[in-house]
């Protein structure tokens, strides 16, 4: 029954619960957090009060740092994690906790401690990371990041911290070969880089206005954060500069060059660093400098909308502005925008043909757009620019995407009351057109009842966000006999729930279809249903409800359950039933219908499956199908 039986499958691999975590880094603002009060002495027995179990305390501190509570949250977390000191999840909204309120070696043992437990838990392994990160250990954090980079190298979230990490080891390179000096009294130049592309702020050369020198701003402190920044001492550095601005109270630049020092910082500080550069623009209206630090904040906290208006107005006074247009290009490769991206960096290639981190960019752009051979000859030659840059090695390192792929499948039926077994054969094309679309066209020959059928089809599938997806397949069979002489079909699915713990993410999906029969007129289907995906997106499961409407106007209704299963990297399996209408020749017969099957990956270019069902049709025969398949991916 290929209508019941055959139900949508793994939509990707989600990410537990990283929406929330950037939700509470942006919520909550920096606090001095105490530690877990200590345990008292117990009252006598019958005074003594009941205590909360673990779970109320994990809600608890939970729904506190998430309302930016995070003393409260801290204290009711840890109370949790010495209740149950090897639930990880605990351990995970602790470390949260912890993080936000700037306690980053206590936010690092508790995610180490919530790894210990579940070693593969990515949400723990990306708190690591980042805290590593905002602590200023780019080491650590390269560390921390790498099993990330080998689970899922294309999710957002580690493409961006993999972005931070890398204009942060691009900028320390650049200041430990300059010389620490004083201050330049001279503005910028037109088009001069401070070459950060994505995620963490530039480090620039405080300029000092005429207005600054003839009110004597002392330079030594200006010299004294410079020295900070370029050991990336961000604290120690942001304190030099708010010296220099007491001194200074309405110097526009130390203000902007104060913002990136809390931008420096990572997540905590960026409410600080957006009204410093805020302040920036009361006292200097025309300060491109900081309505870029504004963009770069948005950009940092995915504000994309609101970062690509900033860099917008930057560019539209100062078109050669080359910072802009190198935020503008990262920006756009964020919105999945890959040939805009493209030509902001060519643009950026022109101006210097020796930029590496523009030719990292547009290698970038060209990744997401499956060109791989392409982007790993501009990363080659990005590495003879900087041979000694792990960034460039890390992408040399990333394997080539196949962009076709063909299924070829076979089945046979068995049939009571005497039928004659059914053949069929069915071998479709893929293409992936861009990191957003992929076409597919096919054949499918059915022999049945002495007769052969040939339908040919084609499908377009699109990604319209990184939560919805769409599809659209038509179809035609040339002296039909009881295959549809033309058929349409579309659908999508959206995530509406992101999941959280070891519930994962939850899908909603519709299909509806009408095709048409050479003796029977046109039938017309739709369904909806959910996917609910468990265990880091290992396993998940498909239900429908089925309804059609046939060509005498009937309306039957069904459903449909299905489960699938990775047991490992290579091996999957999924099991099935249904109790639905099916449509064989025009005529919808009530089915009821119970599957299975399995997949394996021989390599990341071959793969086998197979699978068989049995279906049982109201007052009709019964139908035993076995089939096979091979996947080819180049």
């Amino acid at each position: 029954m290929t209508d019941c039986a055959v139900i949508a499958g793994r939509q990707g691999k989600h990410w537990l619960g990283t929406s929330g975590l950037l939700l509470v880094f942006l919520a909550a603002a920096p606090v001095s957090a105490q530690a877990p009060a200590a345990p008292t002495a117990q009252t006598p027995a019958a005074e003594a009060p009941s205590r909360p179990d673990a779970e109320t305390l994990y809600r608890e501190g939970r729904n506190a740092r998430l309302a930016g509570k995070l003393d409260e949250a801290i204290a009711k977390l840890g109370a949790a994690a010495v209740i149950e000191p090897d639930n990880a999840d605990i351990r995970v909204q602790l470390g949260l906790a912890l993080a936000a309120g700037r306690r980053f070696e206590d936010a690092k043992r508790a995610f180490a401690e919530a790894l210990r437990t579940a070693p593969d838990y990515d949400d723990a392994q990306l708190g690591l990371a980042r805290t590593r990160f905002w602590n200023g250990e780019l080491d650590a954090a390269e560390e921390a990041l790498a099993p990330l980079r080998r689970r899922a190298a294309d999710n957002a979230d580690v493409r961006g911290l993999d972005a931070q990490l890398a204009a942060a080891r691009a900028e320390t390179s650049r200041a430990a070969a300059g010389p620490v000096s004083e201050p330049s009294a001279e503005p910028p130049q037109p088009g001069r880089r401070d070459a950060v592309r994505q995620s963490l702020a530039p480090v620039r050369p405080a300029r000092i206005s005429p207005v600054a020198v003839a009110s004597a701003r002392p330079a030594a402190a200006l010299a004294q954060a410079q020295m900070f920044r370029r050991r990336s001492q961000f604290p120690e550095a942001e304190a030099a500069y708010r010296r220099a601005q007491r001194s200074a109270p309405r110097d526009a630049d130390i203000l902007v060059n104060l913002g990136l020092m809390q931008a420096f910082q990572g997540q905590p500080r960026f409410d600080d660093a957006r009204a410093s550069f805020t302040s920036a623009l009361v006292l200097d209206p025309r300060s491109l400098d900081a309505k870029l630090g504004l963009a770069r904040v948005d950009f940092y906290t995915s504000a994309l909308d609101s970062a690509a208006a900033h860099v917008d107005a930057v560019l539209e006074r100062k078109p050669d502005y080359t910072d802009a247009l190198s935020l503008r290009a990262r920006i756009r490769l964020a919105r999945q925008d890959a040939g805009g991206a493209q030509a902001d960096f060519e643009e950026l290639l022109r101006r210097d043909p020796k930029d590496s981190d523009a030719l990292v960019g547009l290698g970038d752009a060209q990744r997401a757009q499956f060109r791989d051979d392409e982007a790993r000859a501009t990363f080659q030659q990005a590495q003879g620019l900087a041979p000694a840059s792990q960034d460039i090695a890390r992408r040399l390192e990333l394997p080539r995407r196949p962009r076709w792929r063909i299924d070829i499948d076979g089945s046979s039926s068995q049939l009571t009351r005497n039928f004659a077994p059914w053949k069929e054969g069915a071998i479709h094309i893929g293409y992936v057109w861009d990191e957003r679309t992929t076409i597919t066209v096919g054949a499918e020959t059915d022999y049945r009842f002495r007769n052969v059928d040939m339908l040919f089809d084609a499908r377009v599938d699109h990604r319209w966000s990184q939560a919805v997806a769409g599809y659209l397949r038509g179809g035609v069979t040339p002296n039909a006999d009881y295959r549809p002489t033309v058929l349409l079909e579309g659908g999508g699915s959206s995530e509406i729930w992101k999941g959280y713990g070891p519930i994962g993410a939850t899908h909603a999906t519709i299909d509806l279809g009408i095709a048409h029969y050479r003796n029977a007129g046109d039938v017309k289907s739709a369904s909806a249903g959910l996917i609910q995906y468990f265990a880091d997106g290992r396993i998940w499961a498909t239900g429908k409800l089925i309804g059609t409407v046939a060509t005498d106007g009937d309306r039957l209704f069904g459903y449909s359950v299905r489960v699938d299963a990775k047991v490992t990297e290579t091996l999957g399996v999924f099991v099935g039933y249904a109790d639905a209408p099916d449509n064989s020749d025009g005529r919808t017969t009530p089915t009821k219908a119970v599957f299975g099957g399995l997949t394996y990956d021989l390599t990341d270019s071959f793969g086998l499956k197979a699978s068989i069902a049995r279906e049982a049709r109201s007052n009709s025969y019964t139908r035993t199908t076995y089939s096979l398949g091979l996947t080819l991916r180049y």
